[in-house]
């Protein structure tokens, strides 16, 4: 004891550490772990998706292969490229000839907002000379660079052409405006801004800090037109696009006219393109396929094109099909990645009136290709007409000006197009095979032969050409070939053999006259057509303490049929403890995934003396790889992976440990496991680095246990006197009573033990009512314990601001409507024959019902409510409302008994849906109805339609728990002066009508935290919008896995989150990826029940709030749900504000708009109760759904037992059903993966 009590005095004065605890034992108590029945090692998943192989360190000089030198040559030498009379020179050439011979040829231009524009050429050259006449009044000359910073696909390609007009570079970026200063794009573009010695940026985003170097494209489009053209030569530099550079600065690759012509005329001949194509690009225009392999070579032949998205893509990829068969595509291409996700297509999803018989030439090119998913794509579109030769695989790269390289035109067969070479021979002269991939052989997609103009060699390290059949180094040159990187000498000296090769930094080998690539030399992976480059990686890497310094690598594994590389890291840790090594694994993932968005496939810690360098001390990242490949570290990663298991377990037992477990030694030595339990006050450190610091500190005292375990636990409270116990007691007792529990520690997360948002308000309801202190969200979220409740408690003060809501003795007659109510009213009467208001639930009682008692207990709950004796009348054009003294219910009896029982559950079915779709006449009728539907003597459904202008979800559960309550026991326990609903109305009138009322300095927040002029969402439609909303809708159902559930809950336990805010999290994301938008005002609505007084009330409380949300590209999905979390605790704190007082919808509404801009909504409904025990009787509440939406998408969840419930309700008049099947799915998947991976 004496030992441990030492080590935790140090301990402390390590960092601001408190609570530290040290137990010694003598042995590991092991926990149950993982399942290893279905265990798959690492090398066996890899070697599954491989289409490259990484087995080899390097290539062989050529004296050193095996066997006769003397073979076939490598040399590939295209046709020469010949200029025809009629073939253009530049760009500004090839653009005159087209508009002056094809005027009228069409471009589509599909827009992230959902909108088609459909233009022509003659229209392009009026557009782009007005964007000239605007960038020469900004005073461009010739010569000047011009960044592009755009979104809309119809903007970029009229900006580019009038830049060419002009003689001006333009500069393609990916937009990175609205991103933060910080983002890894931002910082690119901030060094492109640099280099390129600070250029006008054009940009179509809105410009809030406008400066004499930034334009809008809407702005450029008033100018006065400039019919003026630059004359341009064949060898002057035409346009820049960027890659990463070594230095961090990103290389700019400068193109001449002649380079790109060279490439586009060299295209059109080697697969015979004409001026009758239709080409289609779904990639971005700042991408040299996307810009110069189609659109510029649509411009060069005079071709219909199609433009489009590759947002729109992503979010829908049948869109791809879509667009070929309705514009009779011939023409267009894609990376690897983008056939898999055709592939993966299910059958809802496939339009049968689809004709693709037109399609002559898809491209695969951009990424590793992989044959079977050519194949695969081949066969699955087979039956829409789709030629069985249509796929060809293709080469190329940025600085090659577009593609060089084409392939044969694959088939389904399986030997078409690719080359089995045994694994064995890939070091020397290689053997080839016949017959599927196995383990002894691998398969290689043939890439073809070079375009006309082009010469391609294999050679050797030293650059001396290798003969056919053996791996190298693959080397280009011709006209189409850039010769230079814009002010950066260094990497064009790297970059260019002395003879002028050009070093791709592939692998591969000559066969037949066709390349073959089988890897790559260079540092650089590629993930959905886009490179994220080793180097930059490691420099991540090198930055965490507790790695040997140089020992670090991250390396590219192809990830398999949807091409996508894996990222592998490795390093060495300056400890080879294996307790030390799970603490930098789950540190490294975390660093990676914030600051490159891709998640690390495995992290693999290598010892020093086995981490493979050159004598120089160059990293051999190919023979890391090839370990891993070969099963070297399968066992290790195993033991990690039980480690990292076991530790989450432990983390979850630590109080119950703590308690349990105590010192049982005094000594430490080699059989002894130190546990430190500590809490962290201020600062953070990383648990790896705070590691580091206990085992210098046993290592100076010369203690060496086979152990070292760190858990950080909930900081302890102090002593308390007879009322902070009293209040200790309370808070305890109101913990358990709103999670379900029996007992807890004061040391217990409120959320890690099932906590949310609404559960949340009622805790800090009941708080406030015992001590009338308010504890507002963000309070409660930073010290969510007994122990911290009870610190606010202490310290806090009583607050006397509108506490309650006044009782008035006096009833008035006419009540006013608040302004969600007015609202409600305004669309109600604006739209006549909708019923989107009418709500409705059922309560289906299996077993014995009485039917007095049930009636006995409706008559006293429409006593005890006002809202449901609540009448509407209207008074010179204005609504008024009023409660009516004593109403007896009307129940509606339906005896369904007579029929058969299958019969009676359809009857049953439909009288429900058709009740759903039924209208309120809220002037004549009452705004509640009641029906009892007799399916036997002992199946009962009671089915209640409220109009929501005087009920909300709430309300429904209310309304079912008291009437439940009433029949079991006939009565309710009164309270003195209760607000009544009458008391609410005029009360919130009030604050809406007074200035100076707290409401409208809550409103303040909303107006700053919305404001922006994009305030408007809506997910991209399979129709046109109408102008005349019917608000006709549908919903569909998709339940989450219990696995899934459960794995959510922890999630939120583990990022001190809520359900809601992890839900909302991954919609936003999800309506990002379906719209392309940043900034998302997405709607939910909140209970506005966090007053005492309210929380027993049924009524029309419930307000709808502006959750905005802003996504960058690479942004995780941790820096996401934090940004969710914030924004929601501030929603938490200003619900009670209508949002009708923030966006004066009514006003506008009444001004002829029936349609909000707020178009897309989310709940989560995690109060009700569904399931209720009446004796021998059981009773099941459900929420009904009808055939209309008040939103164009509303995404509701429901928490049920072990699983979630997601109800995806629609605008059918906007949507079809396939595609929000689509939505869902693609919601799972995302939830499924945040929840596994924690990262986007």
């Amino acid at each position: 004891m004496m030992l441990a009590c030492l080590l935790e005095q140090r301990i402390r004065q390590l960092y601001k550490l408190t609570n530290v605890k040290v137990t010694l034992h003598e042995k590991q108590t092991s926990l149950a772990c993982l399942d290893d029945t279905n265990r798959n090692p690492a090398s066996v998943l890899l070697t599954r998706g491989e289409h490259f192989t990484y087995s080899k360190p390097t290539v062989k000089l050529r004296e050193e292969l095996s066997g006769p030198n003397e073979q076939h040559s490598s040399l590939l030498i295209g046709k020469p490229l010949t200029w025809n009379e009629s073939d253009p020179h530049t760009l500004i050439e090839a653009f005159d000839r087209t508009v002056l011979k094809f005027p009228a040829k069409k471009i589509h231009y599909y827009l992230n907002s959902g909108e088609i524009i459909t233009s022509n050429y003659a229209e392009l050259s009026l557009q782009a000379e007005r964007m000239l006449g605007g960038l020469v009044a900004q005073g461009l000359k010739p010569g000047d660079k011009v960044i592009f910073q755009i979104e809309r696909i119809d903007h970029f390609v009229i900006l580019f052409w009038s830049c060419i007009m002009g003689g001006f570079l333009p500069a393609p970026m990916k937009n990175t405006l609205q991103l933060s200063a910080n983002h890894a794009e931002r910082k690119k573009f901030e060094k492109v801004q640099v280099l390129l010695e600070s250029p006008l940026i054009v940009t179509d985003q809105p410009l809030h800090h406008a400066t004499d170097r930034i334009v809008s494209t809407n702005d450029l489009l008033q100018s006065i037109p400039s019919s003026y053209r630059h004359p341009a030569n064949a060898e002057d530099y035409a346009m820049f696009l960027f890659t990463s550079g070594t230095t961090g600065i990103p290389k700019c690759v400068s193109y001449r006219n002649s380079n790109i012509l060279s490439n586009i005329i060299g295209i059109q001949r080697h697969l015979q393109l004409t001026e009758n194509e239709v080409t289609l690009n779904w990639m971005p225009l700042y991408h040299a396929g996307g810009l110069l392999t189609n659109h510029i070579l649509g411009m060069v032949i005079g071709s219909e094109q199609v433009l489009s998205p590759v947002e729109r893509f992503l979010s829908r990829p049948a869109v791809w099909l879509e667009d070929m068969s309705l514009h009779r595509v011939t023409f267009s291409w894609s990376p690897n990645f983008g056939y898999d996700q055709i592939n993966q297509l299910n059958e809802e999803s496939i339009d049968d009136h689809w004709d693709l018989s037109s399609v002559r030439i898809l491209l695969n090119v951009g990424q590793p290709i992989s044959v079977m998913t050519a194949k695969n794509f081949l066969r699955k579109l087979a039956r829409f007409g789709l030629s069985n030769h249509c796929i060809i695989p293709a080469y190329g790269m940025s600085e090659f000006s577009g593609s060089l390289c084409f392939g044969q035109q694959l088939d389904d067969s399986p030997s078409t197009g690719v080359y089995f070479v045994r694994k064995d021979s890939l070091e020397d002269h290689l053997i080839f095979g016949e017959g599927n991939d196995s383990n002894t052989s691998v398969a290689f997609a043939e890439v073809g032969n070079v375009i006309p103009g082009v010469e391609l060699r294999i050679s050797d390290p030293n650059g001396s050409e290798l003969g056919e059949g053996v791996v190298g180094k693959v080397h280009l040159r011709g006209s189409t070939v850039i010769d230079s990187y814009y002010k950066n000498e260094a990497a064009t000296k790297e970059a260019f053999t002395e003879n002028g090769w050009f070093e791709t930094g592939d692998l591969g080998f000559v066969k037949n006259g066709s390349l073959i690539l089988t890897g790559r030399e260079k540092d650089v992976l590629i993930i959905n057509a886009k490179n994220v480059y080793n180097f930059e990686v490691e420099a991540a890497l090198k930055e965490v303490e507790g790695i040997v310094p140089g020992y670090v690598a991250a390396a590219g594994m192809s990830g398999g049929e949807n091409g996508n590389d894996h990222l592998l890291l490795f390093f060495s840790p300056i400890h080879n403890e294996p307790d030390f090594s799970i603490l930098l694994i789950q540190h490294l993932r975390g660093v990676i995934s914030r600051q490159f968005g891709v998640y690390p496939r495995y992290v693999i810690p290598v010892r020093r003396e086995n981490f493979h360098r050159t004598p120089t001390g160059k990293i051999q990242r190919l023979q890391l790889v090839s370990d891993l490949m070969q099963g070297c570290y399968d066992e290790l990663l195993y033991e990690l992976e039980q480690l990292i298991e076991e530790r989450v377990q432990k983390s979850r037992l630590i109080e119950k440990i703590q308690e349990e477990q105590e010192t049982i030694t005094d000594t430490i030595d080699e059989n002894t496991r130190v546990r430190v339990q500590y809490s962290l006050d201020e600062g953070l450190i990383s648990e790896s680095a705070l590691y580091l610091a206990i085992r210098n500190l046993l290592e100076e005292n010369h203690l060496n246990p086979s152990r070292i375990e760190l858990y950080r636990i909930q900081a302890k409270g102090v002593g308390k006197d007879q009322n902070t116990e009293e209040k200790a007691a309370f808070l305890a007792d109101c913990f358990c009573k709103v999670l379900g529990l029996t007992e807890l520690s004061e040391h217990e997360d409120f959320f890690q033990l099932g906590g949310d948002s609404l559960k949340m308000s009622k805790l800090i309801t009941m708080i406030y009512r015992r001590y009338s202190i308010q504890i507002t969200a963000a309070q409660f979220f930073k010290q969510a314990t007994v122990a911290g409740l009870l610190e606010l408690l202490s310290d806090a003060e009583e607050q006397e601001e509108f506490l309650t809501i006044p009782v008035r003795s006096h009833k008035s007659e006419r009540l006013p409507l608040t302004l969600k109510q007015k609202s409600q009213w305004f669309l109600h009467m604006m739209v006549p024959d909708s019923p989107f208001y009418t709500s409705t639930f059922s309560i289906r009682f299996q077993g014995e019902l009485q039917y007095d008692t049930l009636y006995g207990s409706l008559l006293t709950l429409f006593g005890r409510h006002e809202a449901l004796r609540v009448r509407f009348g209207v008074d010179n054009n204005s609504p008024y409302q009023y409660i009516e003294d004593h109403v007896v219910p009307y129940v509606q009896f339906v005896d369904l008994k007579e029929w058969s029982e299958e019969e009676r559950e359809l009857h049953r079915n439909t009288y429900i849906k058709n009740e759903a779709n039924r209208r309120f006449d809220l002037i004549n009728d009452h705004c509640i109805r009641c029906t009892l539907l007799a399916n036997s003597i002992e199946d009962h459904t009671l089915v209640v339609s409220m109009h929501h202008i005087m009920s909300d979800g709430w309300s429904v559960e209310i309304f079912t728990n008291e009437l439940i309550h009433l029949y079991l026991h006939g009565n309710i326990e009164e309270q003195a002066e209760t607000v009544s609903y009458s008391d609410y109305i005029l009360w919130q009138s009030e604050l809406e009508n007074t200035s100076s009322s707290f409401l409208y300095r809550k409103a303040e927040y909303w107006k700053k935290h919305i404001e922006g002029e994009n305030m408007s969402l809506q997910v991209p439609s399979d129709t046109l919008s109408t102008e005349n909303p019917r608000f006709a809708g549908d919903t569909l159902e998709k339940i989450v896995s219990p696995r899934v559930t459960k794995l959510a809950y922890e999630k939120v336990a583990r990022t001190n989150t809520t359900l809601f805010m992890l839900l909302f999290a991954t919609y936003s994301y999800l309506i990002h990826r379906f719209t392309g938008q940043a900034e998302l005002p997405i709607t939910t609505v909140m209970a506005n029940r966090n007053r005492p007084d309210t929380d027993k009330l049924i009524g029309f409380l419930a307000n709808t709030v502006v959750m905005k949300v802003e996504i960058a590209d690479e942004m995780t999905f941790d820096e996401l749900l934090d940004q969710v979390k914030n924004t929601a605790l501030g929603a938490y704190q200003h619900q009670d504000v209508p949002l009708e007082m923030v966006l004066n919808n009514i006003s506008e509404r009444e001004s002829g708009s029936l349609r909000s801009p707020l178009q897309v909504m989310f709940t989560l409904q995690n109060e009700f109760t569904h399931q209720y025990a009446l004796g021998q009787t059981t009773a099941h509440m459900k929420i009904e759904t009808g055939d209309t939406s008040k939103y164009d998408l509303i995404l509701h969840v429901y928490e049920e037992s072990d699983v979630l419930k997601l109800r995806m309700e629609y605008n059918t008049d906007l949507y079809r059903r396939e595609t929000i099947e689509r939505l869902l799915d693609f919601y799972t998947t995302i939830l499924e993966g945040v929840v596994d991976y924690q990262t986007v």
